[in-house]
């Protein structure tokens, strides 16, 4: 069983710093996305990079078919639709609510919309996937794999032991993103 004590979270996260290929671009859209998603200086390449991220970050190793379908889906969006939808999300307190009005746009399904909840705010929510819940699973924080298509319910279990993981650790939920990805790769991807 995989132990995710403050040690293990804080190693693996410095780690994911050293070795990562994408961290220098996904650590300055982390300090900048949180302001500019709220903001009205908010431009499409900004929402897009967030869709483009949460695919392209395996590297190659997501289905490409996949990725375009949710890119290009995202794409066909009214932009005043996407505005309106992120600006509703930071109003809500709910994580239901602003999965509702995430998911509502085409090419958000839930685990995209929680990779904008992340974006908008990285202290508090945590971006799900097969990885991160692999890792959560194995150290016995959920008792189900990964399910195919995520429900906002699932998502909000997810969540919650994400959030406790960053209470225990005193750190921000992005660090536990950060810890989990790279505990992956050590050991459960070999």
């Amino acid at each position: 069983m995989i132990e995710l004590s403050t040690e293990q979270i804080t190693e693996a996260a410095d780690t994911y710093a050293d070795t990562e290929p994408l961290v220098d671009v996904e650590e300055e859209h982390i300090r900048m996305l949180p302001k500019t998603l709220r903001g009205q200086d908010i431009g499409k390449r900004d929402v897009e990079w967030v869709v483009q991220w949460y695919y392209r970050r395996h590297l190659g190793q997501y289905p490409g078919q996949q990725r375009q379908k949710a890119e290009e889906a995202f794409r066909q969006n009214d932009f005043n639709d996407v505005l309106i939808a992120l600006d509703e999300t930071t109003q809500q307190t709910s994580v239901v609510d602003k999965m509702q009005l995430l998911t509502d746009l085409s090419g958000v399904d839930v685990p995209v919309a929680s990779a904008f909840l992340q974006f908008l705010d990285p202290d508090a929510y945590l971006v799900t996937g097969p990885r991160t819940w692999a890792v959560l699973h194995a150290a016995g924080e959920l008792s189900k794999g990964y399910p195919n298509s995520p429900s906002v319910i699932e998502y909000n279990q997810y969540l919650k032991r994400g959030q406790a993981i960053a209470s225990q650790c005193e750190c921000d939920c992005w660090t536990v993103y950060k810890a989990l990805w790279q505990i992956w790769k050590q050991e459960i991807q070999s």
